[in-house]
C-alpha cells in the first residue's frame, strides 16, 4: 500500500491522502487536531494532525521506528514537523515551508529536513 511507503515529509505535503476512505479513518481529538489511521491488511500508521483556525495543517506527527536517540536503541518515537507560509498554486493552498525531524515535540527534537518551496508546477490536463 503506497500510503505506508510515503516519507513523512511528503505525506505532510500531500494531506489529501489522509481524507477518509477505504484505508483511512479519522476522528477529531480536540478543536484543532485529529488522529488519522491509515491501514492496509495488518499494517497501520497513526498520524496526528494539528490545524490552524482556518483548517490549514500546521503540524503532523507519527511514531517512527528508529534508533535516532541518545541511547541509539531502536524504538517507536515521535517523528514530525511544522508546515507554514501557505501560498496558492494553481488554485491549491499549500505550505511553502516544511520542517521535520526525529523526537518531534520533545526537548531532543532535531529538525534535519527543512524545505522552502519557491514554485510548484502541475502537469497540463491530459498529460501523462
Amino acid at each position: 500500500m503506497i500510503w505506508l511507503l510515503i516519507p513523512p515529509a511528503i505525506l505532510a505535503m500531500t494531506l489529501t491522502c489522509l481524507l477518509p476512505g477505504r484505508y483511512v479513518r479519522s476522528q477529531p481529538t480536540d478543536a484543532n487536531s485529529a488522529q488519522v489511521v491509515v491501514s492496509f491488511g495488518q499494517l497501520a500508521q497513526v498520524v496526528d494532525i494539528t490545524v490552524d483556525q482556518n483548517g490549514a495543517p500546521t503540524e503532523g506527527v507519527i511514531q517512527r521506528w528508529s534508533n535516532e536517540n541518545a541511547e541509539k536503541s531502536y524504538r517507536a518515537q515521535p517523528f514530525g514537523g511544522h508546515l507554514s507560509a501557505f501560498k496558492t498554486f494553481g488554485g491549491y493552498r499549500l505550505p511553502t515551508r516544511v520542517e521535520g525531524g526525529n523526537q518531534f515535540g520533545t526537548p531532543d527534537y532535531f529538525p534535519f529536513f527543512k524545505a522552502e518551496v519557491s514554485s510548484i508546477q502541475f502537469p497540463e490536463s491530459g498529460a501523462p
